[in-house]
């Protein structure tokens, strides 16, 4: 053979497996982004907000990261407490009237979880839980509350899925209340 011709069908056959790896390559990149999407499916926005919900409720009940609970929360959120007939505007003033980092509340072990949640009904936009608190100390006081520490949250969510308002319905012990109503006082002595 020529040299001519042994160049002409080296570069066909170079031509040839190049081609090949192409057209491999691409039908193995579609056939993983199959795959990825079998094995990680889309959630719907209800899925969505179940699990921010649950996230935000086993954050609260395990009361150890004050900073994480309050990444949950819109820097607007709106919060409620029916029964202090208490409406708190905006993430500062939040903080300053859940005030966990209070070292007058202590659970009465590390690993104890200060709140279970017994119901979780959730919608694309709201959550809404239904439990009871464990017993904690308050002021150095044991509150066992069995009767009563029952609660109600109801959690709205903006797109980001941050909360953007919260409405409580806590059955709070007489020393908690007393507490919680002076601090009340004190934020709204700050406007």
């Amino acid at each position: 053979m020529s040299e001519r011709l042994i160049l002409l069908v080296m570069r066909y056959n170079l031509a040839s497996y190049l081609l090949v790896l192409v057209v491999f390559g691409f039908f193995s990149c579609g056939s993983k982004e199959k795959d990825n999407k079998k094995e990680k499916p889309q959630l719907t926005r209800k899925q969505q907000v179940e699990k921010t919900a649950r996230l935000y409720f086993q954050t609260f009940a395990e009361r150890k990261d004050w900073e994480k609970l309050l990444s949950f929360y819109s820097d607007t959120v709106n919060f409620e407490d029916v029964l202090l007939q208490t409406k708190i505007r905006g993430k500062e003033e939040f903080k300053e009237f859940y005030d966990w980092p209070n070292p007058s509340f202590k659970k009465l072990s590390e690993d104890q979880q200060h709140l279970v949640v017994e119901d979780l009904a959730v919608s694309d936009s709201a959550a809404v839980a239904r439990g009871y608190l464990n017993p904690f100390y308050f002021n150095d006081k044991l509150w066992e509350l069995k009767h009563g520490g029952n609660f109600t949250i109801w959690l709205y969510f903006d797109d980001n899925l941050k909360i953007r308002k919260q409405v409580d319905w806590f059955e709070y012990p007489s020393d908690v209340m007393e507490h919680i109503a002076q601090k009340i006082r004190d934020i709204e002595n700050l406007d």
